[in-house]
């Protein structure tokens, strides 16, 4: 884990770290730049027959590349042991000649990298992939990521898998976010 003072002089993230949105692309980087804070997960994920199991998260989001990015890192536990399942980060970017995010998954920890598009859709950012490499039961798994019900301090994420070409959808995580209040 990172403390204050390595952020603090560590180079590489001096560099990386952004405190405001690029002044070229303040409205495309408002999709996500919404998220920038620390949030509090409860969340649920699904096996092939539906069953649910839950987990203990927290999300942090900040910008990077001088404000051209959204960069997050979600930290997943067993809410019985309290074990480490997954520490895995995404780089979100805007493609201005594309008009769409490019989205950029991987957590070493549970075994998970994907590569997906995004783009707002109504109140919803829906975030289209597919894994790159992954869990042996979905690796060839089509995604749909959706961020719904966006509030300033709350929001619902939702991850489906088609192993069909998205002829139908398998709800296979959800989570409820709530905002951490600053630090």
């Amino acid at each position: 884990m990172l403390t204050n003072e390595i952020v603090r002089t560590d180079p590489m993230i001096d560099r990386l770290a952004a405190d405001r949105a690029h002044v070229g692309l303040v409205d495309e980087l408002r999709l996500f730049d919404q998220f920038v804070g620390s949030w509090d997960i409860d969340m649920t994920s699904y096996d092939n027959a539906g069953n649910p199991t839950s987990y203990a998260a927290e999300w942090h989001f900040g910008r990077i590349l001088q404000g051209r990015a959204i960069q997050d890192v979600l930290i997943t536990r067993s809410v019985e042991t309290g074990d480490l399942l997954g520490y895995g980060s995404t780089v979100r970017t805007f493609d201005e000649r594309r008009g769409l995010w490019w989205i950029v998954w991987q957590d070493p920890v549970a075994g998970e990298f994907a590569a997906l598009l995004g783009r707002g859709e109504g109140d919803r950012i829906v975030l289209d992939g597919q894994w790159t490499i992954g869990q042996a039961r979905d690796s060839n798994a089509r995604l749909r990521w959706t961020f719904s019900d966006i509030t300033p301090e709350t929001f619902h994420w939702d991850g489906h898998f088609s192993n069909d070409e998205g002829a139908s959808w398998q709800l296979r995580e959800s989570m409820e976010a709530r905002r951490r209040p600053a630090e």
